[in-house]
């Protein structure tokens, strides 16, 4: 696994430069994983190593991992992101509660986002945060919602399995445990990000290309490999 001069150099993230690295063939013909782009190649302290896949990678995709209470559709029926309510967001994911909301609803009207009505609670879960929960089950990725949190995982083959048929790619995030939210409602191996993926969070992309896939081999010696690939990207060094 090398670069074009055949050294992992070190890496700066603040200058927020990501390093291209060619991966050994077997990626490919596994997962159809050619290139990796490493941004930190270390985790940091406090921090735990979560992973999330994603249709259809540009590069604006690193900008735009936001929950769906995130989104609005504008004038033009397109969806997209507010930037400016993403403090209140996250304040509702780490902190659930009606009166948290009405912030956002208030602030939402300030500049004319009018479309953050809360849906009905179910019967069986009144509360406040459960029902946020269950929304965030029958979310649609990408879509406008009720959600104030970003899923993740902690399997990497579960994330692999989310990436599109084209150009997808897997992002591995390293994110502080008081930036997330585990929930006994959700999947066992499902972690929710408060609000959005910050851009420091992402360490690593594995850029994916299904159609490239040419070897079968079970789930299992793929999660295996998948979870090599991970180690080498972070272990490896000149």
């Amino acid at each position: 696994m090398e670069n074009s001069e055949g050294v992992l150099p070190d890496i700066n993230p603040s200058k927020n430069e990501g390093i291209k690295i060619k991966l050994d063939e077997k990626y490919s013909h596994l997962f159809g994983i050619e290139t990796a782009i490493v941004y930190n190649q270390y985790p940091k302290l406090g921090t735990i190593r979560v992973y999330r896949g994603i249709n259809n990678f540009t590069s604006e995709s690193l900008d735009n991992q936001t929950s769906n209470m995130m989104r609005f559709i504008d004038q033009n029926r397109d969806i997209k992101t507010s930037q400016e309510i993403a403090p209140i967001v996250e304040t509702i994911a780490q902190e659930p509660t009606l009166q948290n909301y009405q912030k956002l609803i208030d602030e939402s009207k300030k500049i004319s986002l009018n479309n953050f009505i809360i849906e009905t609670p179910h019967p069986f879960y009144q509360d406040f945060r459960s029902n946020l929960i269950i929304q965030h089950q029958h979310a649609i990725r990408g879509d406008v919602g009720s959600s104030p949190w970003v899923a993740t995982t902690t399997d990497p083959f579960e994330a692999f399995n989310s990436t599109g048929v084209n150009l997808g790619a897997i992002l591995i995030i390293d994110v502080s445990e008081d930036r997330i939210t585990i929930d006994s409602h959700t999947d066992e191996n499902e972690v929710l990000i408060n609000g959005y993926i910050k851009r420091e969070e992402i360490s690593q992309v594995l850029l994916v290309d299904k159609k490239k896939v040419t070897k079968t081999v079970t789930d299992e010696e793929k999660s295996k490999e998948l979870v090599n690939l991970t180690k080498e990207l972070t272990n490896h060094h000149s």
